[in-house]
């Protein structure tokens, strides 16, 4: 069963113990690497499609830099922001669940995203997420227990 709780009290463990070395030399099966957890392929994606903004040019320590990892973060989800708004309008933007969807775009991809809603929006009362991978799902629990529990 997914705890949320212990999920976020390991993540600031993790955290307060390495410090600016947490998550910088270790991948998940997926060869997702760094603080916020990268794919090299989504890496590569964001230097190519903002060169403005200077990402690292080695993927494996730009993944591992928190500075140059969190702005490549902000990037994407501007990227996952971006095409919601092409295919959805500028009425997205007042979504109040905006922030789940960019979110499960940065988990997943978001085509899968644009396809839950789509269905969602064909079917009256249905939940948006339906449509989502397991993965993904599971990281809207967490997305979820994090903004209702926990004040930074």
């Amino acid at each position: 069963v997914l705890d949320p709780a212990k999920t976020a009290e390991r993540v600031l463990v993790i955290l307060g113990s390495n410090k600016e070395d947490a998550y910088g030399k270790t991948c998940n099966g997926a060869g997702a690497c760094g603080l916020t957890q990268f794919i090299a392929s989504s890496y590569s994606a964001m230097r190519r499609v903002y060169p403005k903004a200077q990402l690292m040019s080695d993927a494996k320590a730009g993944r591992a830099d928190h500075i140059n990892i969190m702005m490549a973060s902000i990037l994407h989800h501007d990227n996952v922001l971006k095409s919601l708004v092409d295919t959805f309008g500028d009425k997205i933007l007042a979504d109040p669940r905006l922030e789940e969807y960019l979110a499960a775009g940065y988990n997943g991809n978001v085509l899968h995203v644009k396809r839950s809603l789509q269905a969602s929006a064909t079917s009256a009362g249905a939940d948006w997420t339906r449509h989502l991978k397991k993965e993904t799902l599971g990281f809207m629990i967490k997305l979820r227990f994090i903004r209702d529990n926990i004040i930074l």
